[in-house]
């Protein structure tokens, strides 16, 4: 079933976006089925990605770090490799992985979680991103791949609304030569790509 859902998935948002599969509500024997199709997983714990890593063979796919980074966590999360961290919501946790990365060797690619939802503090602001990416390109060790963010849900505000967000999005990224715009989830994903995202993580609509 979970095989069946993720190939629709992929046919409806054909080659326009990469889907990342939130494995926030999958049990091990899921992870290992999404492992078998080559999809990019995304993690949103540590404590699920170190889990996973020490039970199944990741190196076959891409994995992703996208949830709420703890600055305690991000040496450890650093040693799961991640192909990517998304949630890189401010200037101090960028200086941290960065310092990590330095003294392993390493460079870590990142992007901005931008805040689209005035209810919540994680993100950086959209007339603060251009001062911000500059003082984070100074850091040798990471490298900005472009830009993330989790708006208000569909049902709270409407797609009309959610487009607003996307198409700003959309304009801030635009701005520069960024490779990933990662927005849009179970229940507006399409909106998303319609408004111009690369990249969409889902979780949700596989799983329940």
């Amino acid at each position: 079933m979970i095989k069946e859902r993720i190939e629709e998935i992929l046919k409806e948002i054909d080659s326009r976006a990469k889907l990342v599969v939130a494995v926030k509500y999958a049990n091990e024997e899921q992870i290992k089925s999404i492992v078998e199709l080559g999809v990019d997983i995304g993690f949103n714990t540590f404590q699920q990605f170190e889990e996973i890593n020490n039970k199944i063979d990741l190196s076959k796919v891409r994995t992703h770090f996208i949830g709420h980074i703890q600055s305690n966590k991000i040496s450890k999360i650093i040693s799961l490799r991640p192909f990517l961290i998304q949630s890189v919501s401010s200037f101090e946790i960028a200086e941290k992985i960065n310092s990590v990365c330095s003294s392993l060797n390493l460079k870590q690619k990142i992007l901005l979680q931008v805040n689209s939802d005035l209810e919540k503090n994680d993100g950086f602001k959209f007339e603060e991103l251009e001062k911000e990416i500059e003082r984070i390109k100074s850091l040798q060790n990471v490298e900005i791949c472009g830009l993330m963010t989790i708006p208000p849900s569909l049902e709270s505000m409407g797609a009309d609304e959610i487009r607003k967000i996307y198409r700003e999005m959309k304009s801030e990224y635009d701005k520069f030569n960024f490779e990933f715009l990662s927005m849009g989830m179970s229940n507006d994903y399409l909106i998303a790509i319609e408004e111009g995202a690369n990249m969409v993580r889902v979780g949700r609509k596989i799983f329940e």
